[in-house]
C-alpha cells in the first residue's frame, strides 16, 4: 500500500491523509523555507531527525496530524493539525500550505473546511481556535469568512523578523460555521 492510498478525509481538490516518514523531507524543506517560516513559530534551523521526533510527538491522545495532498497529482501540498484538549473539548488549529506554488489556489480554505467538519463532528469539539500574525491579512480574512472570530488581540507579543508585531487569538464555535455554510456554500441534497 502506497502513502497514497492512506486517504483518510477527501475534498474536491484535496485529501487528508496521516504523515509518513517519506513526508520528513518535504516537511523540513517547508520549515526551513524562509518564505513559509514568516507565518510560522519555527525560529531555528529544522533537520531530519528534529521533524522525525516532532511527528512521533503528534502520534498521540492529544493530538490530530495530517498531510494535505492536492487530489490530482497525490503531492503533499501542506499540513493541518488540532492539539487537543478533551477536557474543555477544545482545540487549537494550525495549517500550512507548504508549496509556495500552490498557495492561493483555494487548496487552504478547502482542507479547512474539511478538517473543522471533522473536528465537530467526528472528533465532538466544542471550540476549535487558533493564533495568526496581524501582517497575515490573507490568512485572517479565510478565518473570518469561515466563521472565525477574534477573541483577543496581543500587541507587540511576538518577536518576528527583527521587530515586535501583534497576535491575533481567534475562536470559532460549530454553530458560527454552520451559519457560515448556510451563507456561502452550496446546499446538499438529501439523499
Amino acid at each position: 500500500m502506497s502513502i497514497n492510498d492512506m486517504v483518510f478525509l477527501k475534498g474536491k481538490n484535496i485529501y487528508l491523509r496521516p504523515p509518513e516518514k517519506e513526508d520528513l523531507s518535504i516537511f523540513t524543506r517547508w520549515l526551513n523555507d524562509e518564505r513559509i517560516r514568516l507565518y510560522t513559530t519555527r525560529r531555528k534551523p529544522l533537520t531530519l531527525v528534529m521533524e522525525e521526533k516532532i511527528i512521533e510527538n503528534f502520534n498521540n491522545d492529544h493530538k490530530v496530524f495530517f498531510v494535505i495532498c492536492e487530489s490530482a497529482s497525490t503531492k503533499p501540498i501542506g499540513t493541518i493539525d488540532y492539539r487537543l484538549n478533551w477536557v474543555n473539548r477544545r482545540a487549537e488549529l494550525g495549517i500550512m500550505i507548504g508549496e509556495i506554488d500552490i498557495q492561493n489556489k483555494g487548496y487552504g480554505r478547502e482542507s479547512l473546511e474539511i478538517f473543522l467538519k471533522y473536528g465537530f463532528d467526528t472528533l465532538n469539539l466544542h471550540k476549535i481556535c487558533l493564533e495568526v500574525y496581524d501582517f497575515n491579512e490573507r490568512a485572517i480574512h479565510l478565518y473570518e469568512s469561515l466563521g472565525f472570530k477574534v477573541e483577543g488581540h496581543f500587541r507587540k507579543h511576538s518577536f518576528k523578523n527583527g521587530k515586535y508585531v501583534d497576535l491575533i487569538y481567534m475562536g470559532l464555535f460549530k454553530e458560527d460555521l454552520k451559519k457560515v455554510k448556510r451563507r456561502t456554500l452550496p446546499r446538499e441534497e438529501p439523499s
